[in-house]
Order: C-alpha cells, then structure tokens, then sequence
C-alpha cells in the first residue's frame, strides 16, 4: 500500500475501494485518468498489482477478508491452535495480529478472517475452550484495504450458538 501512496502521492482524485478476497477498485471522476495513470507508471504498478484489467460489470466478489477484534477469550487460553478454532467459528483464519501474538494488546484478541462478502459480523457466541465456557464477542473492524501478498486488482476510469474449540 506505501508504494501505491506513493505513485498516487499528488493525485488525490484517485479513490482506492477494496472490494472483497483480494481486489480493490482504481476510479477517478476525470474519465481517462486512471488509464493515464496506469500506462504512465506501468513498471510501479507492477510492482504493487499482480494484474490490472478494465472494469467488468459482471465481476462478483465472493469473499472479503476484514480484521475482527475478539473479546472474551481469556488470556491464559490463548494461543495458535485456540486462534484458528475461533477464527473458523465465523470463517477462515488468515492472520493473527502481532499485538495479539506479543500481547502487547491485552483488551481484545485481533484476528484477520476471510468471510462471504455480503455478511457483516457482530455476533456472540459461546465458545468451550479447554473445557471451560467463554462468551467470545466477535466485532468487524472497518478497515478500508487488507494489504495481502501479491493481490489481483480492478480499476474503473469512470467513474447463541455453542461451539467446541
């Protein structure tokens, strides 16, 4: 994303919208401005995109993968494999904050979940970890683009359950 603030560093027209998985929109009022954009700076945004292509109004995004926080999991019971269960109580686990890992970060465990992209999540459940009974609340965050790996990008020149774990 800082290579990408970087190129775009004095053009403030272009917005950059994540869409879902791994693709975010390019789009601009000025029409043409993107593609200008683009072709003159071909060699950076290849270095930041794993491919570029021309809008498609039939592009569907199935998954999006957002940050969630956590809370009610206790400290003691943390850990990789605790983690990866509660993660897959909503969706996948991608990644685990490193403020969690460090825990630097004591009020809320961060965990970064793929999950399908028309849902929004704010949910309780009951969650048995190591035999003990949590209410683990899960709260998506509203992080504009997860910057992951190698991404594939569009742009537009126009403009209470209980769970074992």
């Amino acid at each position: 994303m800082c290579k990408l603030l970087r190129i775009l560093g004095g053009f403030n027209l272009v917005r950059v919208r994540y869409l879902g998985e791994r693709y975010v929109l390019l789009s601009c009022e000025e029409e043409g401005f993107v593609e200008r954009l683009i072709i003159d700076n071909k060699e950076r945004f290849k270095g930041i995109f794993g491919s570029i292509v021309s809008w498609d109004d039939y592009f569907v995004v199935s998954e999006k993968i957002v940050w969630f926080r956590c809370r009610g999991i206790p400290l003691p019971l943390s850990s990789n494999q605790c983690f990866e269960r509660i993660g897959a109580i909503v969706g996948t686990l991608v990644e685990v904050d490193v403020g969690t890992i460090s825990k630097m970060v004591l009020e809320y465990t961060r965990l970064r979940i793929k999950i399908p992209s028309g849902e929004e999540v704010r949910t309780t459940k009951s969650v048995r970890i190591n035999d003990r009974l949590c209410q683990v609340f899960f709260e998506e965050e509203n992080s504009p683009v997860p910057m992951l790996g190698n991404p594939c990008h569009k742009w537009d020149a126009t403009s209470e359950e209980e769970s074992e774990v």
